[in-house]
Formats: C-alpha cells, structure tokens, sequence
C-alpha cells in the first residue's frame, strides 16, 4: 500500500505519525516557508539578498523531499549526497545547518560534514594578459556593440558581469574616467577609475550601449552574459577579466587596500584571492622594482657613515 502511494504521489506522514510526532516534526515545505518568512523579515528584499535566497539556501531547500518531516537524518543524508571538500558541500552544511537551528535540531553533527573547502582549494585560473584581452576585443568583429561594450567595461574597470547593470555613468560622460557603481549591487556603492586609461578609448567605452536588462536577479544577468561572451567565441568568461584586473593592480603596484576598495570586497578577500594567482615571473618583478629603492638607502647609510667617520 504503501509502495503503491509512493508511486502515485499520494504518501504523507500524517496518515502514519502520531499526531505528537506530526506536530514536533513538521513538514520541509513548511519550515523553508518560515525560514524564508523569518530570512526577509531581517532584510529588505531586493535583488541582492533574493540573489542570496536563491544561491545559498533555496538551492539547497529544494533537493529535499517537501513532504517529509524536518528530521537530523534526513538532513545529513542530503549533506553526504554532495562531494567532501567541495562548495556545494559548504554551501549544503551551511543552509540545512541553519534550517536545523530554527527547527530546533542541533546542528553540530551537520556542521562537522562541512571540510575544507575554500578559496585555497580553488584551482587557479588561467587569466589572460593584456595583449590577450585586447587581441581577444579585436577578434569580435561581428559582436553587438551591447557585448563589445560590456567586455570592455569588465576588461578596464574589472567590474562583476552583474555590476554592468548597475553604474553610475553621470560623470563619465562628461568626460571623466570614472564610474560609479550603484548601492544596487553584492557590495553597495564604491568609484572605480581604470588603471589603462588608454583602454577608455581603445574600447570605444564612451559610446555607451548597455546590455538590456531581462533577467530578475543580478546572478541571473551575469550567467547570461556568461553565455553570450562563450557564443561568441571570447576565450575566457567574464570573470576573467575581472580576475585580471586584480592582478594587474599588484603588477602597476596599486595599493591593495585601494584595489580591494575599488573591486567591492574586504583587504581580506582580496589578498586571499590574488595573491596565490601571482606567478613567479609576478614575483620577479615587484622584487627588481625594489631595488632602486633599497640601493639608494645603502647609499645614503654608507654616505652617512663616511661622514661620521
């Protein structure tokens, strides 16, 4: 009977549980309900935090059965349904962790299955240079003027795919290199300014043709025009440019903190995110751009000692 209810579609607890363990262990449906009730009743909901509702718990909430009841087991059996060691793996600990909480559950037991996932575990990308990024702006000779603006924007601001739909371009047009990025996005307002100005003209940027603005959230967008840049066969995604721009502020020796700033995250994760992208020849180079400068203070020690003596 019961098998026969499965394959129909019409099994529920309800018709087997005590009516105390119905009322103790409550649907998931009905939980991630309240979960969300109680994720909006704390923030505003816009299209940065419902990017996050989406990205990091309704991804997971909706791999679980709606129908069963909120119980620990079956929450760590959709924790070992993801590979260890991995993101999906965080992220799943990380929002059925929290379902947990707020069922009442202790959460530690799934909490332990999170590993060691982080931005060291991530393979390194294979970034384009600067003669790359515009052999690669050249060789889109049939692209919309919409992507060929948007690559270029990405290319000299190092701006997030989602930002293009979020700027500030008042004093832009008038003229000046800077942009501003709207309050609308992952990490609220900031200026940025290129660090190629040549780029500015070299890309045509000023001939302003936004991409248009279909998709409801800013991930959304961004894996849109994720799949436009590899249509039209860009060699990387939009990412990498972005990621390029980083590494390029070590190489013209931009202070981090302004380049952290500029990029819309903390010291922290930017450090921890570019600095293991540096390549020994990066090394070599910021080490010979050293060098003036320590020479000139042994010269001026020396000096100072010869006239002591």
């Amino acid at each position: 009977m019961i098998g026969a209810k499965l394959i129909n579609h019409e099994f529920h607890w309800e018709d087997y549980l005590p009516e105390e363990k119905i009322t103790q262990h409550e649907t998931v449906g009905a939980w991630v309900d309240k979960f969300e009730a109680a994720y909006f009743d704390k923030r505003k909901r816009t299209p940065k935090t419902q990017t996050t509702w989406d990205g990091d718990y309704h991804i997971v909430f909706r791999t679980l059965c709606s129908d069963n009841p909120v119980t620990l087991g079956l929450l760590l059996e959709a924790v070992k349904r993801t590979e260890p060691d991995s993101k999906t793996r965080q992220r799943t600990c990380m929002a059925l962790a929290a379902l947990a909480r707020l069922a009442g559950i202790d959460p530690s037991a799934i909490v332990e299955l999170r590993g060691n996932y982080g931005t060291a575990s991530t393979l390194p990308r294979e970034l384009p240079t600067d003669e790359e990024v515009i052999q690669a702006r050249e060789n889109l000779t049939h692209a919309p003027p919409w992507l060929l603006w948007s690559y270029g924007m990405i290319a000299a601001y190092g701006l997030r795919p989602s930002e293009l739909f979020h700027l500030d371009l008042e004093d832009f047009s008038k003229g000046s290199d800077k942009i501003r990025v709207t309050g609308d996005t992952k990490t609220g307002h900031r200026l940025v300014i290129p660090l190629h100005r040549e780029w500015v003209e070299l890309f045509q940027l000023r001939q302003i043709i936004r991409p248009e603005s279909i998709a409801k959230t800013n991930k959304t967008r961004g894996e849109k025009l994720s799949q436009s840049f590899k249509s039209w066969g860009v060699p990387f995604p939009p990412y990498h440019l972005r990621h390029a721009w980083a590494v390029r502020a070590i190489h013209v020796g931009l202070d981090s903190s302004v380049a952290a700033r500029m990029m819309g995250h903390s010291l922290t994760v930017h450090n921890r995110s570019y600095q293991k992208w540096l390549s020994e020849s990066d090394i070599e180079r910021a080490y010979e751009r050293t060098q003036p400068l320590c020479q000139t203070s042994t010269d001026t020690s020396q000096k100072q000692e010869l006239k002591h003596d």
